[in-house]
């Protein structure tokens, strides 16, 4: 006579929720996978790395990294005093 489990481990460890979760994650990784190599396929770009002969994008030079920068480092200071004083306190 075969002894049966009396919990099923698989179904206890990964419900359909959580499978279905990860099986979402892969698709979106593979799917931006698929658009970065049709991007630097399309872009004339090394297809290992991503760099063109067109040299660097303006937005990563140094003044603008900090301009841009600036403004996310205030926007990362404000949003948080937006929020009530009780969230996060089990309240």
């Amino acid at each position: 006579m075969p002894t049966r489990l009396a919990t099923p481990y698989f179904g206890a460890a990964l419900p359909w929720p959580v499978l279905n979760l990860i099986l979402c994650l892969a698709g979106g990784v593979l799917w931006a996978g698929a658009a970065l190599a049709f991007q630097r396929r399309t872009g004339d770009s090394c297809g290992a790395c991503g760099r063109s002969e067109h040299g660097t994008a303006t937005w990563t030079t140094p003044a603008s990294a900090a301009r841009w920068g600036r403004w996310a480092a205030y926007a990362a200071f404000v949003i948080p005093l937006s929020t009530p004083r009780s969230a996060g306190r089990g309240h």
